[in-house]
This record gives C-alpha cells, sequence and structure tokens, in this order.
C-alpha cells in the first residue's frame, strides 16, 4: 500500500519535501509487521475489503459498501451500549504505525560509504531517544485506534463475518487469545 502524503495531514510532521521513499518503505514495514499482527488471521479478509473500496465502481458497488468504506476510512457507529462512537479505521491505523516507524528512520541516509544522518549547521538532531518517544507516541496511538476499529468490526460481526468475535477482548465482556492483537516489531531496539 502506497499512501499519499496528505493522508499523514493533521497526524504528524511530514514535511512537503519529505523522503516519500522512506516514507513508503515505513508503510511496508507497517503494514508486514504491525497491522498484520495487530489483525491477526483477519487481515488478509480486510486487505480485500480495502481493494474492493479502493476499487469502488459506483455501478455495481461491493455489498455492504457503507460499512466496508467505514472500516478502512473511519466513521460513526452504534456501540453495544446503543451510543453513537467514532473511530479512525484501518487506514489510519497504517498511518500512525508508519509514521511511528518514518520518525525512527527518516534522518538517515544510505551513501556509498555507509549510512549517515543528516545535518546542517543551522539545526540540531533529535536523539534516538528524543525519536524513540516520539514513535512511541505515534505506536500508542496506533493501537487506541486500532481498538476502536475492532470494536467496530465487533458491532458489525455479522456483516464482517470471516471476524471472529469471540477471541476479541475488545467486545463487551470477551477475552482475547494472546497471539493476536498485539504488535512487537517497534523498528528499533529490542523486542
Amino acid at each position: 500500500m502506497n499512501l499519499p502524503q496528505s493522508d499523514y495531514n493533521c497526524i504528524g510532521q511530514v514535511a512537503k519535501h519529505c523522503d516519500n521513499e522512506k516514507l513508503c518503505i515505513a508503510q511496508e514495514q507497517s503494514t508486514e509487521f504491525d497491522l498484520e499482527q495487530l489483525y491477526c488471521n483477519d487481515w488478509t479478509d480486510i486487505l480485500n475489503i480495502w481493494n474492493e473500496v479502493n476499487n469502488y465502481d459506483p455501478e455495481n458497488p461491493p455489498l455492504n459498501y457503507d460499512l466496508k468504506y467505514k472500516l478502512i476510512n473511519g466513521g460513526t457507529y452504534e456501540n453495544c451500549a446503543g451510543k453513537n462512537v467514532t473511530f479512525n479505521g484501518v487506514k489510519r491505523v497504517l498511518v500512525y504505525y508508519s509514521y511511528a516507524r518514518y520518525k525512527i528512520s527518516s534522518g538517515d541516509n544510505d551513501t556509498a560509504s555507509g549510512t549517515v544522518t543528516k545535518t546542517s549547521e543551522f539545526s540540531i538532531p533529535k536523539t534516538r531517544k528524543e525519536l524513540e518517544d516520539i514513535s512511541d507516541e505515534y505506536r500508542n496511538m496506533g493501537m487506541i485506534s486500532f481498538e476502536k476499529t475492532i470494536k467496530f468490526l465487533c458491532a458489525n460481526k455479522d456483516v464482517f463475518n470471516f471476524f471472529d468475535a469471540g477471541t476479541c477482548k475488545y467486545k463487551c465482556g470477551c477475552d482475547c487469545d494472546n497471539n493476536c492483537n498485539g504488535t512487537r516489531a517497534k523498528g528499533y531496539g529490542i523486542r
């Protein structure tokens, strides 16, 4: 998935002249090492829905298009307590996690003499610890967005029948299998 830079508007500070190649690498890593781990066995089905939404044909819309669109892009729904709540959708989860990875790697450049960190006489680079703190902040926001998306799936399990709400700790009163709904690959440091 190659999200446009505009998907990061109002999320994090991605410079207008950012290295889109590094942003793309961060998205690919987040897709494989974060979202695939978070959504566990449901990731393939979610990717299929993402493709359905992206390839929308107004003459032949997919079944339950509105809910599928919300799953990917976020929106509102009625929760198990009968209240309308908002959630961000799968795309926003990807944005948060990929931005967290981008922040860690964006200062490094591969050169003929090895990897270097960009600097200039008028700026002071952030320390590795400061970048890790920023990255962790965005990973936490990604996890909150993920949890809200899981609640949406639980509330609409009749439409998203691939989703096993019985193993979802985020559904009212359910427990979760410890092997799902978590990510360990931060992109830096030891797990």
